[in-house]
């Protein structure tokens, strides 16, 4: 049985779906929403004081009162886009780090006019493995996507390139 997050697709790599956030990028992110909640994370890799762990499961949670970063597991990604939009739907505001895919169907139902904003990180983001050490091994771009509050339902996602990279840098935290 794989374990959850995991891709049962590729077994060989147990922390599939377990990669950290680079503090950098969170503290960019947080420096712009005041993050009060970390809805996929667990006792050694929260990045706010309040914090859901895997036993806590997140998809069941109430987040409508927090500002929530989330970082979900990649793979099954659609539980957690689902439950962003639906927060986004309730009045909570959601930030998600997820997997470059405007062309999937996951992003087409849950980012594309859901989400207010899409930001298309323009170089790639060296994910941390559970031990903290960067890894090589989460390919492809990241998507910052925000879900606010007030959205009307069928606006139009705003879609933009961001350097995250070059912002980073001119706040010092890179």
């Amino acid at each position: 049985m794989p374990i959850p997050g995991q891709n049962p697709r590729n077994p060989k790599d147990p922390n599939r779906g377990r990669y950290r956030t680079p503090p950098w990028l969170f503290r960019l992110l947080d420096e712009e929403f005041h993050f009060t909640l970390d809805a996929a994370s667990d006792d050694t890799n929260h990045l706010c004081t309040r914090y859901l762990t895997e036993a806590e499961n997140a998809l069941e949670a109430d987040w409508t009162m927090d500002r929530t970063f989330c970082n979900p597991p990649f793979d099954p990604v659609i539980p957690w886009a689902r439950k962003f939009a639906e927060t986004s739907a309730q009045g909570g505001l959601v930030v998600a780090v997820l997997p470059l895919s405007p062309d999937t169907s996951w992003s087409r139902m849950y980012v594309d006019g859901i989400a207010a904003e899409a930001r298309m990180c323009d170089r790639r983001v060296q994910y941390l493995d559970p031990l903290g050490r960067p890894t090589n091994k989460v390919r492809g771009l990241t998507l910052v996507a925000v879900y606010h509050p007030r959205r009307h339902r069928g606006m139009r996602t705003q879609w933009q390139p961001w350097n995250a990279h070059g912002l980073a840098q001119q706040m010092g935290l890179l």
